[in-house]
């Protein structure tokens, strides 16, 4: 879709926003969470600096090098007031549908998730 947008094909246009777009977030802040971090590979894919760092390793479907429950998932409570969001995970081989919350500190949530097949992205959209 990406690659779609960037060459003007489809309704879709590309929007890239590097991980310094946020104001508080410096070169200190780079260093702690993304230099220091325990997987410089998978934070500069979370905080990227170019739409290439974004989709390093995309095209393989793997986000996480070595998945575990114990690592990777946690329960999460929606929490009032906080910003709510749904969106389309494009992250996994087939789209899920994801529900999101953002934290006044800006931090981002998932709440939950239903992997889907077979369905448009507009189907996903609206998914209650």
């Amino acid at each position: 879709m990406w690659q779609q947008a960037q060459a003007g094909k489809g309704r879709w246009r590309p929007l890239f926003t590097a991980w310094n777009a946020y104001p508080k977030r410096g070169k200190r802040w780079y260093q702690a969470t993304v230099e220091e971090a325990p997987d410089p590979r998978l934070a500069r894919r979370e905080f990227p600096s170019s739409p290439e760092q974004a989709f390093e390793d995309a095209a393989r479907g793997r986000f996480f090098k070595r998945f575990t429950a114990a690592r990777n998932v946690a329960k999460v409570d929606v929490v009032p007031g906080w910003r709510f969001y749904r969106c389309a995970d494009f992250g996994y081989r087939h789209a899920a549908a994801a529900w999101c919350q953002v934290s006044p500190a800006g931090l981002l949530f998932i709440v939950s998730e239903l992997p889907l097949t077979n369905h448009t992205t507009t189907e996903l959209a609206a998914l209650p």
